[in-house]
């Protein structure tokens, strides 16, 4: 079983591409639209502090990441990689 932690500071990623900005307009309507009415799920490989450079565009980054994280619960794992077991 996977022991749940916490990573305080975790090592700033570059990410050579960005989410177009039609599709984080269309993220933000999905985001906006559940914002205090239904739950979301959110699943990512990359830490929190890397998806704002994720978005082509600042306004809609600012947006929906203050709509997802002010609210969220984190969960971080750390485990065994069950692709490349070693």
């Amino acid at each position: 079983m996977s022991k749940v932690t916490a990573l305080n500071d975790p090592p700033k990623m570059v990410y050579r591409s960005t989410i177009q900005e039609t599709k984080c307009r269309d993220f933000f309507e999905v985001i906006d639209s559940r914002d205090n009415l239904k739950s979301t799920v959110i699943v990512s490989q990359l830490p929190v502090k890397s998806w704002y450079d994720l978005f082509a565009d600042n306004t809609y980054a600012d947006a929906c990441l203050d709509r997802i994280i002010h609210k969220a619960f984190r969960l971080e794992l750390n485990g065994k990689n069950m692709r490349n077991p070693s």
